[in-house]
This record gives C-alpha cells, sequence and structure tokens, in this order.
C-alpha cells in the first residue's frame, strides 16, 4: 500500500508541478480556441466514415489528425510524468541494494553484540562477530536500504516538509524591490522542487525552483503583495532548503 501511494504521489505530484511551472513561466495570453467560436451541430453515427477512419491509409488529413493526437503537449506531459515515475521507482529500489561506500580507510567499530567493519579492498559494509579486521567471517552485508534515513533521502520524487530561506527581487506593476523571507519545500520532483513561502513584500503560495547544488536552488514565485497598488507580484530568488 505504501508503495501505491508513493507512486501516485509522484504522478500527481509531477503533473502539478508541470502545470505550477507553465504558469509561472509563461506570461503570455492565451487565445481562446477557434473551434470554440464555431456552431456545434449533432452528427449521427456514420457507418462508412468509422471504417474509413480506421482502416483508411491514404489519407493523409487523416494522417495528420493522428499524429497531431499523438504529439498533443498534454498527452505527452501525462506520458513523461508516468515514465519519470516508474524510472524513478525502479532506480530507487535497485539503489536500496547497492553497497554503502563511506571512505576509503579501513575501520571497524562495536554493534550490539558484533562488530560492524568497513573493508575498502573489497568494497564492503558488513557485520561480523569477530574485532579482527582480517577475520573472513561476515554476518551481513550493510546495504542502503539497512540505513532508512539515507534511503528516504535518495528517493527521486515524493512530498516533503523542509524549511527553506529565500531571497531575490520581486517585481509588480508598481515596484521592483528586494525580497527575502521564508518558507517550506513541500514537493521534490528528481532536481525539481515546489514550494511556498513569506517574505518582507508578499506571500507567494506557489513556486518551483530547480536545485543547482545539494542543498540551494534558483526558484521563480507567484503570490500577492501586501500593497493594494501590488496585489499581483513575480520573484526571482535564490532558495536555501535546510
Amino acid at each position: 500500500m505504501n508503495t501505491v501511494l508513493w507512486l501516485l504521489s509522484g504522478l500527481v505530484g509531477g503533473i502539478l508541478l508541470v502545470y505550477i511551472k507553465n504558469k509561472l513561466f509563461t506570461k503570455s495570453k492565451e487565445k481562446v480556441d477557434e473551434a470554440c467560436s464555431v456552431p456545434t451541430s449533432t452528427e449521427c453515427f456514420d457507418k462508412n466514415k468509422a471504417i474509413e477512419g480506421l482502416v483508411n491509409v491514404t489519407n493523409p488529413v487523416l494522417w495528420w489528425k493522428d499524429i497531431v493526437s499523438i504529439f498533443n503537449l498534454r498527452k505527452l506531459v501525462i506520458v513523461g510524468v508516468i515514465v519519470g515515475v516508474v524510472f524513478g521507482y525502479g532506480y530507487w529500489k535497485g539503489l536500496g541494494n547497492a553497497k554503502v561506500l563511506p571512505t576509503t580507510e579501513e575501520w571497524i567499530m562495536k554493534l550490539d553484540g558484533h562488530y560492524l567493519h568497513w573493508d575498502p579492498k573489497i568494497q564492503s559494509m558488513h557485520i561480523q562477530s569477530s574485532p579482527d579486521v582480517k577475520s573472513p567471517e561476515c554476518i551481513k552485508v550493510i546495504s542502503i536500504k539497512d540505513i532508512p534515513a539515507l534511503y528516504a533521502k535518495l528517493k527521486p520524487y515524493g512530498f516533503q516538509v523542509k524549511p527553506v530561506i529565500v531571497f531575490g527581487g520581486g517585481v509588480s506593476k508598481k515596484s521592483v524591490r528586494g525580497e527575502i523571507g521564508g518558507g517550506i519545500s513541500w514537493f521534490k520532483w528528481y532536481n525539481w522542487r515546489l514550494n511556498s513561502s513569506i517574505t518582507n513584500n508578499g506571500v507567494y503560495p506557489l513556486g518551483v525552483s530547480y536545485k543547482i547544488t545539494q542543498n540551494s536552488s534558483i526558484g521563480l514565485n507567484g503570490g500577492l503583495g501586501y500593497k493594494s497598488e501590488e496585489r499581483e507580484r513575480v520573484s526571482i530568488t535564490c532558495i536555501t532548503e535546510f
């Protein structure tokens, strides 16, 4: 059940991220679909047209309609998110069986009546009953999955609650001013993040950022300014995640 919920969260969150990103990155106004202005009419089922649509391979118009349908942007987004969810899940599950590679120096430490031994020669961290580093005994090889905190951190996507500090610049119809504040990062999709923040100039419930280092990212945020003449604000900020 946990796996199903995680996959669903990746699917829903991925589509939401793409939607928010497109809304924030595009300022152009949407045009009304020309098809909406064409009067609609009720069309009866035509057997000949149905057969033609299924088997006719010489009509270029039908080919063009099918190609347009295949490369519909919304469908491509959904397919891309599904592929990303499946690939990320497979990669993460496979990563769980990978060996832990902490240092290049050999060490051994006592662990609940046994000993944890890291041997860089064979690239293995394992549990043994003897304190002798030369002992060939191996009770259990430690993998990434055996360290829950590390394993969870390596998830490629999922909802999260991490505090962030934001600073940068915001713009409205009336002004361009500096921004500084804090918030939370609540969803990650590979290197992308969804954030919500509050700054000295406004409230930004929706923001999207791209991770550039281990704990920092560059983001674009949309929200409301505190002043009446600055109700619509957009800010570009550097985000530090904790």
